[in-house]
């Protein structure tokens, strides 16, 4: 009895606490919970904040990987354009050099200029194609042919030390009205303004004491030609 009587003291001294501080009690569940669901939650966004920032550090690795690249791309493509650019002008030096045809027209004009601007009288100006040399034996010419042989065999050479791309041009020249010396002059002109050309024969008559004379020139000059 005094056991059962203990008990139900205890009880109610539990349903009067209860009753006393009710309302705190369901305050701090409330809280207990609120804050519960809020660790919860904030632990999810902790968690999508990590797993965000993971990704947008890949992205920004990505991107400094790709600025790079770009980088690297855009100093291609200048390097090609310098290139390029300078790949022309050399084209172009050796177009003066030896042009890609035999542009004849332009070739006359530069030497009819050349010996006006020299007060050079210009006398004679022939330009005609060289001949690819015939595959013709010496042993079928007669010795009556001798001299042509050998001038077809000159021939030959030349061609023969040339590449298979490369035609020749002869120029015949003839100029009258200056003395030697004005006449190395317009030599040195043709050298610095007319494209690659050889002096074949150079000959010279009339004048007395180093006046003025008339100058013949046998010149032979080049153009390129694509291979076939």
């Amino acid at each position: 009895m005094e056991l059962t009587k203990q008990k139900i003291q205890k009880d109610m001294a539990a349903v009067v606490f209860f009753n006393k501080y009710y309302k705190i009690i369901i305050l701090l569940i409330i809280m207990a919970v609120v804050i519960g669901g809020y660790l919860i939650l904030l632990s999810g966004k902790v968690f999508q904040l990590k797993e965000q920032s993971s990704i947008m550090l890949e992205k920004m690795a990505e991107f400094e990987d790709l600025e790079q690249y770009n980088n690297q791309l855009k100093q291609l493509e200048d390097t090609i354009k310098e290139f390029q650019k300078s790949n022309a002008q050399q084209v172009a030096k050796l177009e003066e050099v030896l042009p890609g045809s035999p542009q004849i027209p332009q070739l006359l004009a530069q030497l009819e200029a050349l010996v006006k601007s020299s007060s050079f009288n210009l006398s004679g100006l022939t330009l005609s194609e060289a001949a690819l040399p015939e595959a013709a034996s010496a042993k079928t010419k007669q010795p009556k042919e001798a001299e042509s042989l050998a001038a077809e065999e000159s021939k030959n050479q030349l061609f023969a030390s040339l590449p298979d791309t490369v035609r020749v041009l002869k120029i015949s020249l003839s100029v009258s009205g200056g003395d030697y010396f004005a006449f190395k002059d317009l030599l040195k002109d043709f050298e610095t303004h007319i494209r690659l050309f050889d002096i074949i024969s150079l000959s010279f008559s009339g004048g007395s004491s180093g006046g003025s004379g008339e100058y013949s020139l046998n010149l032979q000059t080049y153009y390129f030609v694509e291979s076939l």
